[in-house]
């Protein structure tokens, strides 16, 4: 984040006022450009996405229509969409609902050098390098320490 933005903050009756998408809608403009529980369809972006589902309200409508501007049906079946999966994680989100505070625990500095090497294939050298500006960056008493801080 940028220090000098403001933060922004749209809640669904924002989205539904100003777009009238309803959450389903943006459930299946999500699976059709792509978002964390689908990879989408090539090719196309948020304004085609929305000019589809503007024009047929929900992907299981496409199916029975025979074409979309510049997108075809059998890519829609091809993608496997709509991805039952996807929709039912946006519509049931599996979240910690502990009501406990949220806390950092310490860093386990061997096992964060042993996966750094591993995935980045470097050396300990390289490593440690790389990784001693952060840890002391998280040390340092100016830093936040909490996410409340």
């Amino acid at each position: 984040f940028k220090r000098n933005r403001d933060m922004s903050c749209f809640t669904s009756a924002d989205i539904e006022k100003s777009l009238g998408l309803s959450r389903r809608e943006l459930i299946d403009i999500a699976q059709l450009v792509g978002s964390d529980y689908c990879t989408g369809i090539r090719g196309i972006g948020c304004v085609m996405a929305l000019e589809i589902i503007s024009k047929y309200s929900t992907l299981n409508k496409i199916f029975v229509s025979n074409k979309t501007r510049r997108l075809s049906i059998k890519n829609l079946i091809f993608s496997n969409l709509p991805h039952h999966e996807a929709v039912e994680a946006y519509l049931n989100p599996n979240v910690n609902r502990s009501e406990e505070a949220f806390t950092w625990d310490e860093i386990d500095v061997v096992l964060l050098k042993d996966f750094s090497s591993e995935e980045t294939r470097m050396g300990g050298a390289k490593v440690d390098e790389t990784l001693s500006p952060v840890l002391a960056a998280i040390k340092d008493s100016s830093q936040q320490k909490s996410i409340t801080s």
